[in-house]
């Protein structure tokens, strides 16, 4: 499995190769369209590489990454997990573009799945980053 990890590449692909044919013919609106409908998720992405980056960087979590699934159903995916196997700590955080779109309650239960499975008898810390907390 590979991934892109320049954002000017990723943002590149993404977006103007794949509709060549609006740059070509000058169609910019239609461009800016499925730019602007796509943003939300887009940039749920970016963000979420981030604190992923961030987190590495900043702490002793050893294992750190995103879309981990609490349970079988596609519903329970985290959008941040980092484990402390040593000290039977984690971190597991929802990302949100803003905190207005945060859903508390979703979040809980699929953290509460966690606990009573595979991170059962660790010391669970629960976040929400956004972009303000860049």
């Amino acid at each position: 499995r590979y991934q892109i990890v320049d954002q000017f590449t990723e943002f590149w692909l993404r977006y103007l190769e794949s509709n060549r044919d609006c740059l070509e013919i000058g169609d910019m609106d239609s461009l800016k369209t499925l730019v602007n409908n796509d943003f939300e998720l887009y940039g749920k992405q970016v963000l979420r590489r981030y604190f992923i980056q961030k987190l590495h960087e900043e702490s002793k979590l050893e294992l750190i990454g995103g879309d981990w699934k609490s349970g079988r159903d596609p519903l329970f995916e985290l959008d941040l997990v980092g484990l402390d196997h040593k000290n039977k700590m984690a971190l597991i955080a929802d990302v949100q573009m803003s905190s207005e779109t945060f859903k508390k309650d979703p979040f809980l239960e699929r953290v509460s799945a966690l606990k009573k499975g595979s991170l059962r008898g660790y010391d669970v810390d629960t976040r929400l980053f956004t972009l303000n907390d860049m």
